[in-house]
């Protein structure tokens, strides 16, 4: 394993696989699916694998709380 040097930084990832990014949220890949097919979050298909470029903090910080009843 290569060394890294004190100013290296690991590298934020652009795109999630489904699997990464339904762990990351805590959301089903049947939700995440539905998401993706009403363009709430953007993807791109890398030959068959599907790939999430809306990054998961961005999409959750989107979302508005429920108010209570």
């Amino acid at each position: 394993m290569p060394k890294l040097s004190p100013r290296s930084r690991p590298i934020d990832p652009c795109a999630w696989s489904i699997n990464d990014w339904c762990t990351l949220t805590g959301l089903g890949r049947t939700k995440v699916y539905q998401l993706i097919n009403m363009r709430s979050i953007e993807s791109v298909q890398v030959g068959k694998k599907r790939l999430i470029v809306t990054p998961p903090a961005a999409f959750l910080a989107s979302l508005k709380p429920q108010q209570a009843a």
